[in-house]
């Protein structure tokens, strides 16, 4: 069994232009047309993983998606 924490999350909002909107909280929920999710997950557990450049103790993936769901376009 492998534990994996999450060791980021980000939601970025786009308005329709795909230009991101930076202010927080978002003033105009309505001007939201589109959504990134970007998230870290790395093991728990340290494990030494070894390559040729480099040493990470703590292997881990990133998983990034943008969703532009069809009922806010």
């Amino acid at each position: 069994m492998i534990n994996l924490g999450l060791t980021q999350f980000r939601i970025t909002y786009y308005d329709a232009s795909g230009k991101q909107l930076t202010s927080y909280p978002i003033q105009r929920p309505s001007k939201i047309k589109s959504i990134k999710i970007a998230m870290n997950a790395e093991s728990l557990v340290p494990y030494i993983e070894r390559s040729e450049n480099y040493l990470k103790a703590s292997p881990g993936a990133y998983w990034e998606q943008t969703i532009k769901p069809r009922n806010i376009r």
